[in-house]
């Protein structure tokens, strides 16, 4: 299949800590939440140390595309995001009650950030 031969499975960037930072506020993550944010969950996390939050050097984000075969999620695949080895929860799955967001809400996300990008300067 002709289709199958033309995705590209594995993309590797490189980028500073600035960018893996904004990486993170973009998907939506929860130690990087407002404090708003935090306490609509009502999962009793405190977020006291968010705003010092920064990736540390040489560090990996890693966003994965799984596939689920679990009859009571809505979505076929879930969106898997790690920094450094360590699984990363996203406000949007934990206000659904999912440990990793849904396809459909991160192609959501990333719509909403492509939208509010600035096109070519």
């Amino acid at each position: 299949n002709k289709g199958k031969r033309d995705k590209k499975p594995f993309m590797v960037y490189s980028c500073h800590d600035v960018t893996i930072l904004s990486l993170l506020y973009g998907l939506g993550t929860d130690f990087v939440a407002s404090d708003d944010e935090i306490q609509e969950l009502g999962l009793g996390l405190s977020n006291e140390k968010s705003w010092r939050f920064w990736p540390e050097y040489a560090s990996t984000l890693l966003i994965e595309l799984v596939r689920v075969s679990a009859q009571d999620i809505e979505d076929e695949y879930v969106v898997k995001v790690m920094l450094n080895g360590e699984t990363i929860r996203t406000i949007t799955a934990l206000k659904q009650g999912n440990e990793f967001m849904n396809l459909s809400d991160f192609n959501v996300v990333t719509t909403e950030l492509n939208e509010a990008a600035p096109q070519e300067l």
